[in-house]
């Protein structure tokens, strides 16, 4: 191993963006749950990142803090279709409260960022 890393020689930047590829293809923003239950909270069939493909499941997003001593998943939250918020007898029988509303998945993404960095948590630069 110590031979490979002194005398390979590679792209920097090409490692990064096949790394970041890599990444984005199988660790991605979401995680599904395939179900079929429809009182189940936001099952709807639509696209599941982990699934690769369009299914009948919930999807959740979450976020997770990187150093290089470690790695840990620092919150969550559950991704609510918008036909799910729209439908109050659905959302009512899911036990879903009225004032969870709508949000894509790049907002949620967002949100969770912004409460890590409300509390003090230190961006990795």
């Amino acid at each position: 191993m110590q031979r490979l890393f002194n005398s390979a020689m590679w792209d920097a930047e090409e490692v990064r963006d096949d790394l970041r590829s890599y990444v984005v293809e199988h660790i991605g923003d979401e995680t599904s749950f395939p179900e079929n239950r429809d009182k189940s909270a936001g099952v709807a069939s639509q696209y599941a990142g982990t699934l690769g493909d369009t299914v009948n499941s919930p999807v959740g997003v979450f976020i997770a803090y990187a150093t290089n001593k470690g790695a840990a998943s620092i919150d969550r939250t559950h991704y609510l279709p918008a036909e799910w918020a729209e439908d109050k007898d659905h959302r009512l029988g899911a036990g879903i409260l009225e004032a969870v509303g709508f949000a894509t998945k790049v907002e949620l993404s967002r949100q969770l960022l912004e409460r890590a960095l409300d509390v003090g948590m230190p961006p990795i630069g």
